[in-house]
C-alpha cells in the first residue's frame, strides 16, 4: 500500500511554485515518536445525492463541520533536538477517504504539517509554510483512509507559533475502486476524451483546464484566464453554485489521457493520467448569482513545467456560430464536447434573463463534475461557464446552459461582481484578448489543422453530383499564407490543391474541391493539410464516412414555431427506431418563425415525432404546425396548427417506390415461446395458423408490421402461418422445438 500511494505524493523541487514539499517522512513513519492512540469519532453521514436543479456539480464525499483547536487538544512529544510533534487523530467510520479544511492555518518556516493514515501508513504533506496565504486557510487532497493523524512538527526556534484550526473534514463516501482511480472512466461511455481528433485545434484551450475538488465533498471544473495587463494572475473561472469559499479548495492540473491512448466516445476505456499537479487554495475575487460565475486567485502560480495555458476571452455577446466545452464529467479525465451550429441566448429557468448560452451538442455531452468548465466559441475564446441542462448519454434533450461572460463582464456593476475590474486592469475596452502561456510554456507558432467538423461530406447526399469542400484553420500565432491539402475517396488515388490567401491565429477559410459524382451505397472521404513548417501535426487530417442515396428522395421539413422554440425539438426515425436526423431546440420568442431543413431518405417506412418538452403541445402565444414534404411538392405528413398535444405527438410516412415487401418469420427454428413476424413495408392485418393435416390452431388480427407472438398452446411439430397484408398473403412453414 504505500508503494501504491507516493503516486498521489507530490515531489516538488522549486520552491518558487511549490505547494507540497518533499522533506522525508512524518515523525510518526519515522518511528521517532509512537502514534496517538485517542481519536476524535465523527458522526456519521447521510450518502445520498439529490440535485433537483439542473445544476452539474458531482458529490464524492460530504462536509462534517467542526470547530477545533488542534494543538490545544493534540498529543504532544519533545523530540532530542527540542522540536515538538503534535498528534490530533480523528476517525470517519467506513469513509473511503478524508479530506479537510483549516480555517486558521499559519506556520513558521521550518515546521510541517502532514495528514497520515494511522492504519494504512500512508500520508500527505508536507505542508509548510509555504502554504501560508492572506486567508490563513487551507484545504488539502484525498487521503485514503478512515483513521487519520494530523501530525505538525515545530522546530526548537519556533516553538508555540503555529495556527492551526480544523473547520471542515469530508467523509468520502464512494466506493474505494472508483475513487482510488480518480474517477478513471466514470463518466459515461458517450463522453469523448479531448485528445481525440475531434480536439484538434484546441490544444491550447485544453491545457486551461482545471479540476476542482470544492472542499466540501464537490467536484467542479474551472478554467485559467488571460488578463489584458502582465504579469499573468493565476486566475480561474467557475461557476458559483460550485460553492464560496475557495479557500479551501484544490486545484489538479492537465488531467487528461495520453493522445495515444485517448476514448473516442467509444466502449474502450480511457487510461489514467498523471496526477501529481496540484494546487491548494485560492482567494475569491469576485461572484454573481445573476449568471452563476465566481472567479478566485490561486494560491499560487501552476508550475512552469506544466505547460498551463491561460485562456483567451470574448466580452462582445455576439451570437458565436459554434461552441466546444472541454470539462470533468465525473471527475473524469478531460473530455470534449461539440455543437456545429449557432448558440442560442436563453434563460436558464422559466422568466428568468436571457443570460445564458444554450448549446444542443452534436458530439459529447456534460455530465455532473462538468459544473464551471469552459464554452469556447468558434475562435476558441472563452464565453461562459456551465450552470447545468439536460444532456447525458441516454438524454431526449442534449441541451446545456453557460452563464454569458458578456453579461459577468460589467456584473452588477461592483469590483466584487463583475469580471471587468480584474481580467482587464488596463482598462483597454477590449472586446476581445487571445490566450497565452506562461514563463516556460511555449505558445504554438506554426500550426496549420482541419477542424473535426471541417467538411460538407459528413451528411447522407441524394443528389449524385455533389461540390465537397474542406475548411482550413490556423491555430498557430504565425500568419498561414499557403498550405497544400491532399484528399482521397475510398481507395481512389490521392489528388492534391493548392491554398494561398492570409489566415491570423484562428481564423479560417473554405476550400471547395472539384465536383463529383458518387455510386450508391457507403464512402470514405479523408484529407490532409501539408505546410512547409508545423509544429503540431496530429490534427492535420480528417476522416469522414458518408452515405450517398442516389435512388433517395429529398424532403423538406417545415417547421412553424410557437413562442417558445427552446421547448421544440424533432427527430425521424427509422422502423429499427434509430434516429436518423434531429433538430432543435431554438430559440425563444419565435412566434410564427419558419423552420426549414432538408433531408435524405431511402425509401422506406420512417416516423417522424415533434417533441415539447414543456408539455403545452408548441401552444404559446400562437400554435406551431409541422409539414414534411417530398420533392417540394407532395405533403406526406403533417401536425396541423389546430392539433392538440402535451409533450409528443408522431406522424409515420413511407416510401415504397421500387421496392417490394418482404415477411420475416424469425427465429425459425423456434425453441422458446415468442415468435417475431416482421413485414418491410406493408401492414399485418391477420396471421391464420394451421397444422399439417389443414386443421386452424390459430387466428390473430392486428395491426402494423411487426407482430411478436406467443406460442405456448402450441405443440412441437410443424405449422404453416397464413399471414395476410394489405397487398399480399403468404405462407410460412415454421418448426417448434
Amino acid at each position: 500500500m504505500r508503494i501504491y500511494f507516493f503516486l498521489f505524493v507530490l515531489f516538488f523541487t522549486s520552491i518558487s511554485w511549490s505547494q507540497i514539499t518533499d522533506v522525508g517522512l512524518p515523525e510518526i513513519l519515522k518511528k521517532n515518536v509512537s502514534k496517538t492512540e485517542i481519536y476524535k469519532e465523527l458522526p456519521s453521514i447521510d450518502t445520498s445525492f439529490k440535485n433537483p436543479s439542473r445544476e452539474k456539480i458531482a458529490e464524492y464525499g460530504k462536509p462534517i463541520s467542526l470547530d477545533v483547536e488542534v494543538l490545544q487538544l493534540a498529543k504532544k512529544d519533545t523530540l532530542q533536538d527540542g522540536s515538538i510533534v503534535y498528534q490530533f487523530g480523528f476517525w470517519c467510520k467506513k469513509a473511503i477517504s478524508v479530506n479537510v479544511v483549516f480555517s486558521q492555518f499559519k506556520l513558521k518556516q521550518g515546521s510541517t504539517l502532514y495528514l497520515v493514515g494511522a492504519t494504512k501508513n500512508t500520508y500527505i504533506g508536507a505542508y509548510t509554510s509555504l502554504n501560508n496565504s492572506e486567508s490563513n486557510y487551507l484545504g488539502t487532497d484525498l487521503l485514503y483512509d478512515e483513521k487519520v493523524i494530523i501530525e505538525l512538527k515545530e522546530p526548537l526556534k519556533n516553538r508555540n507559533t503555529s495556527l492551526l484550526k480544523l473547520e471542515t473534514v469530508v467523509h468520502g463516501y464512494q466506493s474505494i475502486e472508483r475513487i482510488l482511480k480518480r474517477k478513471l472512466n466514470d463518466s459515461g461511455i458517450c463522453n469523448i476524451d479531448v485528445n481525440c481528433p475531434q480536439g484538434n485545434g484546441f490544444e491550447n484551450q485544453r491545457n486551461a483546464v482545471v479540476l476542482i475538488l470544492n472542499g466540501s465533498g464537490g467536484l467542479c471544473t474551472g478554467t485559467m484566464m488571460n488578463t489584458t495587463e502582465g504579469p499573468i494572475k493565476p486566475y480561474m473561472l467557475t461557476a458559483l453554485h460550485c460553492g464560496t469559499k475557495p479557500q479551501g479548495w484544490v486545484y489538479r492540473f492537465r488531467w487528461e489521457t495520453p493522445t495515444d491512448q485517448a476514448d473516442c466516445g467509444t466502449f474502450k476505456p480511457s487510461v489514467d493520467a498523471p496526477q501529481d499537479k496540484v494546487i491548494n487554495g485560492s482567494a475569491l475575487v469576485a461572484k454573481s448569482n445573476q449568471t452563476d460565475f465566481l472567479l478566485c486567485k490561486l494560491n499560487a502560480m501552476p508550475d512552469p513545467t506544466w505547460n498551463v495555458y491561460f485562456s483567451g476571452w470574448n466580452n462582445s455577446g455576439t451570437i458565436p456560430i459554434s461552441g466546444t466545452a472541454i470539462h470533468h464529467p465525473y471527475a473524469d479525465i478531460k473530455k470534449i464536447s461539440l455543437d456545429y451550429d449557432r448558440l442560442h441566448s436563453d434563460a436558464f429557468n422559466p422568466n428568468e434573463p436571457t443570460n445564458h448560452w444554450r448549446t444542443n451538442w452534436d458530439q459529447g455531452i456534460t455530465e455532473v463534475g462538468s459544473s464551471g468548465s469552459a464554452l469556447f466559441d468558434e475562435n476558441h475564446l472563452f464565453i461562459g461557464q456551465l450552470r447545468g441542462g439536460d444532456s447525458g448519454c441516454n438524454a431526449e434533450y442534449m441541451t446545456d446552459f453557460y452563464g454569458k461572460f458578456s453579461e459577468s463582464w460589467e456584473g452588477l456593476g461592483k469590483d466584487s461582481s463583475r469580471l471587468k475590474t480584474w481580467l482587464d486592469p488596463a482598462n483597454t475596452m477590449l472586446k476581445r484578448l487571445e490566450g497565452t502561456y506562461q514563463i516556460g510554456g511555449q505558445p504554438i507558432s506554426d500550426d496549420a489543422f482541419l477542424p473535426f467538423a471541417g467538411t460538407n461530406m459528413r451528411k447522407t447526399n441524394c443528389t449524385q453530383t455533389i461540390t465537397p469542400y474542406v475548411i482550413l484553420g490556423n491555430a498557430g500565432t504565425n500568419n498561414l499564407t499557403k498550405a497544400t491539402v491532399s484528399f482521397q475517396y475510398d481507395d481512389e488515388s490521392v489528388q492534391t490543391v493548392q491554398w494561398t490567401g492570409l489566415l491570423k491565429t484562428y481564423e479560417r477559410d473554405t476550400l471547395f474541391l472539384p465536383k463529383r459524382s458518387f455510386g450508391q451505397g457507403e464512402h470514405t472521404f479523408r484529407a490532409t493539410i501539408l505546410t512547409d513548417k508545423d509544429d503540431v501535426s496530429k490534427n492535420n487530417t480528417i476522416t469522414h464516412s458518408f452515405s450517398q442515396l442516389n435512388n433517395g428522395k429529398s424532403y423538406s421539413l417545415v417547421l412553424t414555431l410557437d413562442n417558445k422554440g427552446a421547448e421544440t425539438s424533432w427527430k425521424i426515425t427509422n422502423k429499427k427506431e434509430e434516429i436518423l436526423f434531429t433538430g432543435g431546440p431554438y430559440d425563444n420568442n419565435t412566434h410564427g418563425k419558419k423552420i426549414v431543413q432538408k433531408v435524405c431518405l431511402a425509401p422506406d417506412c420512417y416516423q417522424i415525432t415533434i417533441n415539447d418538452y414543456s408539455g403545452n403541445g408548441m401552444n404559446e402565444i400562437q400554435n406551431g404546425s409541422m409539414y414534411l414534404i417530398q420533392n417540394d411538392k407532395d405533403t406526406v405528413a403533417s401536425v396541423e396548427p389546430a392539433i392538440k398535444f402535451k409533450s409528443s405527438i408522431s406522424r409515420s410516412f413511407c416510401d415504397t417506390e421500387g421496392l417490394t415487401n418482404e415477411i420475416n418469420v424469425y427465429p425459425n427454428p423456434l425453441v422458446d415461446t415468442e415468435l417475431t413476424i416482421e413485414s418491410t413495408i406493408d401492414d399485418i392485418h391477420d396471421i391464420l395458423v394451421f397444422d399439417l393435416t389443414g386443421k386452424q390452431i390459430m387466428n390473430v388480427a392486428t395491426s402494423g408490421i411487426l407482430y411478436e407472438m406467443r406460442t405456448d398452446l402450441l405443440k412441437k411439430g410443424i405449422y404453416l402461418f397464413q399471414i395476410k397484408t394489405t397487398n399480399q398473403t403468404y405462407i410460412k412453414r415454421v418448426l417448434i422445438l
